[in-house]
């Protein structure tokens, strides 16, 4: 665990203790139940989420229930073939942007900095979900993950419908 540990990953290994396995549903109903702490904790600064995890994992299905928790009314699915998806809404809060971006099928660093990607981790506005992370160094991206405003989740599959947490730092 980090010293600097936010709020919103204080609230994260709340759901991780209550429920590491998870189906949709229940991970969305455990995020409802956290969802005004993480709206508050969010409006704190812009957050980082890394989503590392094999495909099929559950990293969008986490995206679409934590959406779903601070209020979000549609979630747009999988940024897997437009690699990312800006989230706006005034209803959540008029300086509440969120994108949700996919590494997995980037060819190489220019088209990482073509699709203005860079521009959307680097922004200071816009919270940020990242699938497949781990992709950040080919395309020589550095976040601290010291900061207290990056959390990073890993999530495995465990069976048909079910995902585990099995780390947050």
């Amino acid at each position: 665990m980090r010293l600097n540990e936010s709020r919103i990953t204080q609230l994260l290994q709340s759901l991780l203790r209550a429920e590491p396995k998870f189906s949709e549903d229940s991970l969305r109903n455990h995020l409802r139940t956290y969802g005004k702490d993480i709206r508050e904790a969010l409006s704190g600064g812009i957050h980082k989420f890394l989503l590392q995890g094999d495909l099929g994992a559950g990293k969008s299905s986490f995206v679409s229930a934590f959406l779903g928790a601070v209020g979000y009314p549609k979630y747009l699915g999988s940024p897997t073939y437009p690699f990312a998806i800006t989230y706006r809404d005034d209803t959540v809060s008029s300086n509440w942007d969120c994108v949700h971006m996919d590494l997995y099928r980037l060819k190489s660093r220019d088209e990482f900095i073509e699709r203005g990607l860079s521009d959307l981790i680097e922004s200071t506005k816009t919270h940020v979900f990242i699938e497949w992370p781990e992709r950040m160094q080919e395309f020589d991206v550095e976040i601290n993950l010291k900061d207290p405003n990056v959390t990073w989740i890993r999530l495995h599959f465990k069976e048909p419908g079910r995902v585990e947490l099995t780390q947050l730092f």
